[in-house]
């Protein structure tokens, strides 16, 4: 038996009723408008905070520095499906030099239920970039996501470099690949796959009296291959809109990611909408939501996730 997607995030509850396995803000091409745009319900491998970009190069246009955390409540669910409810907090930091940049930042999800609906999710994201002209910036990231059930766990690490060019001060192209290492635990015996990643993306971030930030990416990862099949491939495009005013950024961002498994389609959306008070120094604090639902083309089964996070950081 194969579930169509292996533990990542919270998703290992919804996904569990759909199919199972026998033995879950960032930009791409430049940082966000909001000082932490987290990202919960995201597809494979891309729970984030906000503090570090998919794209570890990004990270050096991400200006100012900060620091901060955050809280989330989550719930899962969907017609004919038990209602699972989640707890979640998170940190992270980002340090932005004229040169370098670092970043790194950790979430942790888990069940309010524990003892029918078991399940902690720990997340770790690092990078580090540099700038190598005034146009171009290079970054490695590392990233490792743990998730443990009532009877197995699933370790995912994440290695990836990139590069990010900015173009006349306010257009950015983005591109960065990697490799992702799954290893599942179960009953005693595990199972290890490895597979490649790609991501590519162009924005635009305007400042001045309005701040705009618009940027599409998309993030391809090939299949795992286990036991002779193919397992979570997935293409994810991203669509980001930011406007900032008076120390007010209002943003949207929509996620569509098709995964694949065996043949088999399951398409996921992620709709999420930020709110954040947001001077360029000192405290801000910003309300982030997300609705999401995940369809399985073979059977019809529809899961649904409600995300609420509440962030607030210090900028200097």
């Amino acid at each position: 038996m194969y579930r169509i997607h292996h533990a990542f995030g919270i998703w290992l509850a919804i996904t569990a009723g759909i199919c199972t396995y026998s033995v879950a803000n960032a930009q791409v091409a430049v940082p966000p408008l909001n000082p932490a745009m987290p990202d919960i319900a995201a597809p494979p491998g891309q729970v984030q905070a906000g503090f570090v970009t998919l794209n570890p190069a990004a990270t050096q246009w991400g200006a100012p520095s900060r620091f901060g955390l955050g809280i989330v409540q989550a719930e899962t669910g969907g017609e004919g499906q038990k209602t699972v409810e989640f707890d979640g907090r998170y940190v992270g930091l980002r340090l932005v030099g004229e040169l370098f940049s670092v970043a790194a930042e950790a979430v942790e999800i888990i069940s309010q239920n524990r003892k029918t609906q078991k399940l902690d999710v720990d997340t770790a994201n690092a990078a580090l970039a540099g700038e190598v002209t005034d146009f171009l910036a290079i970054g490695g990231g590392y990233s490792r996501e743990i998730a443990t059930g009532a009877t197995s766990e699933t370790d995912e690490q994440k290695t990836v470099a990139g590069v990010s060019f900015r173009l006349a001060e306010m257009f950015f192209v983005g591109a960065a690949m990697g490799t992702e290492e799954l290893k599942i635990t179960s009953s005693g015996s595990s199972i290890d796959a490895k597979r490649d990643l790609i991501m590519v993306g162009a924005g635009v971030r305007l400042g001045g009296p309005v701040l705009v930030h618009a940027e599409y990416y998309v993030i391809n990862r090939d299949p795992y291959k286990i036991s002779g099949f193919k397992i979570d491939e997935s293409e994810s495009q991203v669509g980001v809109l930011e406007l900032g005013a008076l120390n007010f950024i209002l943003g949207y961002r929509v996620t569509n990611t098709t995964i694949t498994n065996a043949g088999v389609e399951t398409k996921l959306t992620v709709q999420s909408a930020d709110f954040a008070w947001a001077p360029e120094e000192g405290f801000t604090v910003g309300i982030h939501v997300e609705d999401a639902e995940l369809e399985d083309d073979a059977t019809g089964v529809v899961a649904t996730a409600d995300v609420t996070a509440l962030t607030v950081t210090f900028q200097f």
